[in-house]
């Protein structure tokens, strides 16, 4: 396949060439494994960009404060914390303004608003690494990296996409919706900037994967975050 890049007055893009002079589709870019496997971890960096944030403000303040040496070894972490954060924002605004996924419009049988059952459970992860790990020791960082691999793995894996405090934190709600589908009843976890839904509401959905796979906006319009 050939690479090639392309500038527009709004963005700076790539797009991949399957034969000379051919042009792939954005489907088939996206359905690419290597930029399947790109996207998803990109998505799994978004959802830790607040741990980021926290272990760079500890950091900071660390050596602002003289509790740590500001030496060559914690530059290098808060470096790549920052780079951790800047590639969890683009995963994110890939899977939104840059999404490929048709919309789907469905009517709402019911909704729930199970945000509490997964916001506070993963938190925790958070506090763990930026309040018990002394990062200016070598063997803590390695653990943090290892431990990062393992959820990871198990992240991507079982695709738990709407596992996102990111988006939590940016006003999103995570809800259980029950609609029709083919003339049988369906259930779907989504992602929406509404605080409720209400039945008979109709909504426009995207669908990238069979588990998590909808984020949803509460307008006609076709606009929405998907996931995996």
């Amino acid at each position: 396949m050939w690479w090639g890049c392309f500038a527009d007055k709004r963005l700076f893009f790539c797009t991949f060439f399957d034969k000379p002079g051919k042009m792939a589709s954005m489907h088939q870019i996206a359905n690419t494994r290597g930029m399947r496997f790109a996207k998803n971890l990109l998505l799994y960096l978004s959802a830790f960009v607040p741990m980021y944030f926290l272990i760079v403000v500890r950091l900071v303040l660390d050596m602002v404060f003289e509790n740590i040496r500001g030496n060559g070894f914690v530059w290098f972490e808060i470096v790549l914390m920052v780079v951790c954060m800047g590639a969890g924002v683009w995963g994110l605004l890939l899977g939104t303004c840059h999404s490929v996924e048709e919309s789907l419009q469905i009517k709402v049988e019911s909704a729930q608003n199970i945000t509490d059952k997964h916001f506070l459970g993963y938190f925790s992860i958070f506090i763990l690494f930026a309040l018990s790990f002394d990062f200016s020791h070598a063997s803590m960082f390695c653990i943090f990296v290892f431990i990062s691999i393992f959820v990871g793995v198990v992240y991507i894996k079982n695709e738990l996409y709407y596992i996102n405090p990111l988006l939590n934190i940016v006003g999103m709600s995570f809800f259980e919706i029950e609609y029709q589908k083919g003339g049988k009843q369906s259930s779907v976890k989504v992602f929406c900037k509404a605080k409720s839904l209400d039945k008979g509401e109709m909504i426009w959905v995207k669908i990238s994967t069979d588990k998590f796979g909808f984020v949803v906006t509460p307008d006609a319009k076709p606009v929405s975050i998907p996931l995996g």
